[in-house]
C-alpha cells in the first residue's frame, strides 16, 4: 500500500525505484556472461539487494517504473571492454548521486536515508570480493601504456624537429617504438618470473607490450595521415593526453584513486618529456641540418 506523501518526494523515490530497478537488470545480465562462480554469486547477491530496494521503493511509492533498458545494454558493453569490476564499481558511483534525493525526501520517508546506508555498506563489501584477472595486472598493463606514451611522445618530439619529414618521423618512430615494446616484453617477462610476485611472467609480459604497442600505434597515427609535421605533432600530443586521461579515470574507478592528481602527475610527464625532447630537437636540427 502507498504512503501518504507529496508529489514531488514521490516522483523522487521514483527515480530511485526505476535506478534500483534498471541496476537490477545490469547485474543479471552480466552474471549470465560470468564463468567464474564466486564472482557470478557475488553479482547475484548483489543483484537481490538492489531488487529487496526497488521493492521497498514500490511499497512506498505504490507505482510501478519502467527500468532503462539502454543503460542496461550500455553496461553489458562497458563489461565487455573495460571489465566486469569497472562496470559495477562505475554503477556504484550512481549511488552517490542519490543522497541529494533522500535529503530531500526524509521528512516525509526518514527511513530512506537508512535503508540506503545499510545495504550501500554491504554491496561495497561484497564489489570488494569481486576477483578479475585483468586487474591483477594492472600495473603491467599501466607500465605498458605509460612507457608507450612518454618513450614515444619524446621521441616523436624530438624527431620532428630534426627531421621535418612525417614519413621519416613515422617509420622511425614505428622501429624504435616496437624495438622499445619487445625489450620492454623481455624485461618485464625476467622480472615477474625472478621476482617473488603473483603474477603469471608470460601474461604480464603481454599485457606490459601489448599495451605498449596499443600506445605506438594510437601515436603515429598523424603521422600517417598528414605532411604537416606540426599538425602531426599536435595530433600525437592530443592522442596521448586523451590516452592519459582514459587511463587514469579507469584506475580512479577500479583501483578508487583520485582521478585530477593522477592525470596531472602522468599528464605532466609526458608533457615535460615533449618540451624537453623538443629542445633537444631543434639543438640536433641547428647542429646538424645540413648533414640530414
Amino acid at each position: 500500500m502507498s504512503r501518504e506523501i507529496s508529489s514531488r518526494s514521490r516522483e523522487l523515490l521514483q527515480r530511485l525505484q526505476r535506478q534500483d530497478h534498471t541496476d537490477y537488470l545490469i547485474l543479471q545480465e552480466l552474471a549470465k556472461h560470468i564463468d567464474d562462480p564466486e564472482n557470478h554469486d557475488v553479482l547475484e547477491r548483489i543483484a537481490e539487494e538492489r531488487h529487496a530496494r526497488h521493492e521497498k521503493w514500490r511499497e512506498i511509492t505504490g507505482e510501478e517504473t519502467e527500468p532503462n533498458r539502454p543503460r542496461v545494454r550500455l553496461y553489458a558493453l562497458l563489461a565487455h571492454v573495460l571489465g566486469l569490476t569497472f562496470a559495477v564499481k562505475y554503477m556504484e558511483r550512481d549511488e552517490e548521486r542519490a543522497h541529494a534525493i533522500y535529503e530531500a525526501v526524509q521528512d516525509e520517508v526518514p527511513e530512506a536515508e537508512r535503508i540506503v546506508e545499510e545495504e550501500e555498506a554491504h554491496e561495497l563489501e561484497l564489489v570488494d570480493m569481486l576477483d578479475e584477472e585483468r586487474l591483477h595486472y594492472t600495473s603491467s598493463i599501466v607500465l605498458g601504456l605509460v612507457e608507450g606514451i612518454v618513450n614515444l611522445i619524446g621521441h616523436l618530439s624530438g624527431l620532428t624537429l630534426a627531421l621535418r619529414d612525417t614519413q621519416m618521423i613515422g617509420l622511425t618512430g614505428l622501429i624504435t617504438g616496437l624495438a622499445a615494446s619487445f625489450a620492454l616484453l623481455s624485461s618485464e617477462y625476467l622480472s615477474i618470473e625472478t621476482g617473488e610476485n603473483e603474477q603469471e611472467p608470460g601474461k604480464a609480459s603481454l599485457y606490459s607490450g601489448g599495451s605498449s604497442v596499443l600506445a605506438l600505434v594510437l601515436l603515429l597515427l598523424p603521422f600517417w595521415f598528414t605532411e604537416n609535421y606540426f599538425v602531426a605533432i599536435a595530433g600525437s600530443l592530443g592522442i596521448a593526453i586523451l590516452m592519459i586521461a582514459a587511463l587514469s579515470y579507469y584506475l580512479s574507478v577500479t583501483r578508487e584513486l583520485h582521478f585530477g592528481r593522477r592525470f596531472a602527475r602522468m599528464g605532466g610527464i609526458s608533457l615535460g618529456v615533449a618540451a624537453l625532447s623538443f629542445v633537444v630537437g631543434i639543438v640536433v636540427h641547428e647542429a646538424l641540418g645540413p648533414n640530414l
